[in-house]
């Protein structure tokens, strides 16, 4: 859960509604320069695969797995990823309203 919405939910009764607006920093954070990459289209697109700007493909990282890349930018010889959040850097709205409190119990793991 984003750090904003989990703020904005403490302290609510249910039945409560309120609408909250949340910075990029509460969100899903400020885009990331270092999640965009600039590669060759012989690296990127195989076989007769058609990019489009919007397109989203899965990437492999060093450790972490897959990871979903829009394609930014294109070129006859480049394609640019990006790895950011689709909603990086974008104010959120939320209606909220509190239907019930549930509690939950915790078992300790030895």
């Amino acid at each position: 859960m984003i750090p904003g919405f989990e703020q904005a939910v403490v302290g609510m009764a249910p039945g409560e509604k309120k609408t909250v607006t949340l910075i990029p920093e509460d969100g899903y954070g400020l885009p990331r320069g270092d999640l965009r990459i600039v590669s060759s289209r012989a690296r990127v697109v195989v076989g007769d695969v058609r990019l489009q700007v919007g397109m989203v493909l899965s990437g492999q990282t060093t450790g972490t797995g897959r990871v979903p890349l829009r394609v930014a930018d294109q070129t006859e010889s480049t394609v640019t990823l990006d790895g950011n959040h689709p909603l990086a850097g974008r104010h959120l709205v939320f209606e909220l309203e509190l239907v019930e409190i549930v509690e939950v119990e915790t078992a300790a793991v030895t």
